[in-house]
């Protein structure tokens, strides 16, 4: 027989928890762009000859060096590509079933996204020449 926590635990984990993120991510999105239309829109009521134009892309975000990217994708796919193999061998030697279990399930997931990563890192290196004339 399955007690509440059994059942309350996973709930939480896969409905609450992936709408309070979303939840989170877009508020912080919004209140950064009102609070940029709060400074724009007080630095021309202060100053009407402000040049707007030139404001705005002062928020913009600075470009980073392409090479800074490439290491990063390059480390965050070899982290989670060894956090995947980890966990395998975790499933493959564990303990319980449940552990078992969500051993082989944080593989998948870790193996995956840190594959992704990997092969993001290959496409961007292969096309780095043109990302860089792309931002020059």
């Amino acid at each position: 027989m399955e007690t509440a926590v059994d059942i309350v635990v996973p709930v939480c984990v896969c409905v609450i928890l992936p709408i309070a993120i979303v939840w989170i991510v877009f508020n912080s999105i919004i209140n950064r762009t009102n609070k940029k239309t709060l400074i724009i829109l007080e630095a021309i009521k202060n100053n009407p000859t402000t040049d707007t134009k030139h404001l705005l892309e002062s928020f913009r975000k600075t470009d980073t060096d392409p090479y800074i990217n490439l290491a990063r994708k390059l480390l965050r796919g070899s982290i989670f590509t060894l956090l995947g193999i980890a966990f395998a061998f975790l499933g493959a030697f564990g303990g319980s079933e449940k552990f078992e279990l969500f051993s082989w399930v944080a593989c998948g997931v870790f193996g995956a996204v840190g594959i992704g990563f990997l092969i993001t890192y290959w496409f961007t290196f292969k096309n780095i020449d043109k990302i860089k004339a792309d931002k020059d």
